[in-house]
């Protein structure tokens, strides 16, 4: 519940005339003055905030209610943060908004299952965006499968097949293999697919990128050091073999290939699920 002594009568209304929210939000800080701040650019963006000032109370929390959004911050999480995510990963499928240092590899960050990945400094009423951003996502997403070719993802069951065989994906792989569906056989940067799989881009963190295109090619490809679906465009980034290079226009070049700024909806389907909530909210910031 929303302690009653942080918000005045007159700051509930902006959450609209009917008082519904958009989402709940659980904000998990140690400071009273920060999280008060926070909860209320929360409430400012429509997100109803709970509050927890320690690990325990996350937890006792994710036990007994619902959320769209976790809130975290590194101070919070404590010496153990892969250990500490896992066991909220076991029972809580929304998005994770990490709060840190803005040095991302700061406490082994960029090793952590988070959504999104915000510096410490960072303006409440950003961060509440960044919230809202993650809530929006998640909800157009959790109905998606994506297909591309032999490929199919299940956003919602957080599943991927590659004809009929199921991919064991690691949950980086699954957002990165994610976007460059999206893409939809344009290329997408290296960057851009840190950000998008990982939950921000550092700089010289491409070999990371790499490291997981390596991996999933082993799983897709016949031969993983030729690959004919997953291709490399050098100096350039990734994308998927495109399944429309048919339909190019007389002396396209053979290779050509696209970059895209923003990666766009992909074709996919849309199906009932009336959980309507899960880790679809990664693939997309």
């Amino acid at each position: 519940m929303v302690h009653g002594t942080l918000f005045t009568a007159h700051e509930l209304p902006r959450l609209g005339s009917n008082l519904r929210p958009l989402g709940r939000a659980l904000v998990a800080l140690p400071d009273n003055v920060r999280v008060i701040a926070l909860s209320r650019a929360l409430l400012g963006v429509g997100l109803l905030p709970s509050l927890a000032f320690s690990a325990s109370e996350v937890f006792t929390y994710l036990k007994v209610d619902e959320f769209s959004v976790l809130v975290l911050h590194v101070t919070i999480v404590g010496p153990g943060p892969k250990t500490f995510l896992g066991r909220v990963r076991a029972s809580f499928q929304a998005p994770v908004l990490y709060l840190g240092s803005s040095q991302r590899h700061d406490a082994g960050a960029d090793a952590l299952d988070v959504d999104g990945h915000a510096a410490d400094g960072l303006p409440a009423e950003a961060v509440a965006t960044m919230a809202l951003s993650l809530v929006a996502e998640a909800a157009a997403a959790s109905t998606a499968v994506l297909r591309w070719g032999p490929l199919r993802m299940d956003i919602g069951r957080w599943e991927a097949w590659w004809a009929a065989r199921r991919l064991v994906l690691t949950s980086m792989q699954f957002r990165l293999l994610a976007t460059l569906v999206l893409a939809e056989g344009c290329v997408v940067p290296a960057p851009e697919l840190s950000r998008r799989a990982f939950g921000s881009a550092v700089a010289h963190d491409d070999e990371r990128v790499y490291a997981h295109v390596r991996r999933i090619r082993k799983l897709i490809e016949a031969d993983p050091t030729c690959p004919q679906f997953l291709l490399t465009v050098r100096g350039e980034g990734f994308r998927l073999a495109g399944l429309q290079r048919e339909a190019s226009p007389a002396g396209a070049p053979p290779g050509d290939s696209r970059v895209k700024g923003a990666v766009p909806q992909a074709h996919h389907d849309v199906k009932a699920n009336a959980a309507g909530r899960g880790r679809a909210g990664r693939l997309r910031s």
